[in-house]
């Protein structure tokens, strides 16, 4: 189940630089030259259809480890929340992409590294009941 949550976050944050910040049209009343967050909403995009691509693949993986997976997982949060402070943002603070953008990812990409590292734990402790074989 949290894996499902985990993709959903991934597709919301998919979609929302290109739903909710519009960036076709943004880009389009800017003429030729790229607006500076564009670059960071196709990353976060990017991110988050990698999160939503594994938790899809991932029941059809049988041979990966569901650790592992959940460690691929945090670490994709980790990128979400980095995007915004790797790559440019808007130079003005009124900008939707500069007061939405870093926080939303943050919240997101945060939300994703708790499920996943508690994922992770839950695997853990269910390995460590197993009976060795």
């Amino acid at each position: 189940m949290l894996y499902g949550v985990i993709g959903v976050l991934g597709v919301f944050i998919a979609i929302i630089p290109f739903a909710v910040y519009r960036l076709i049209e943004m880009a389009g009343n800017h003429g030729h030259m790229a607006m500076a967050c564009v670059a960071a909403n196709r990353a976060a995009a990017g991110t988050g259809a990698v999160i939503a691509a594994i938790v899809i693949i991932f029941p059809f993986a049988r041979n990966i480890r569901n650790m592992a997976v959940s460690a691929l997982l945090a670490a994709c949060g980790i990128a979400a929340v980095a995007v915004p402070r790797i790559f440019p943002l808007c130079g003005s603070a009124d900008m939707a992409c500069r007061y939405l953008t870093k926080p939303t990812l943050t919240v997101l990409g945060s939300a994703i590294i708790t499920l996943s590292l508690a994922l992770l734990a839950g695997h853990l402790v269910s390995r460590r009941r197993e009976p060795d074989r």
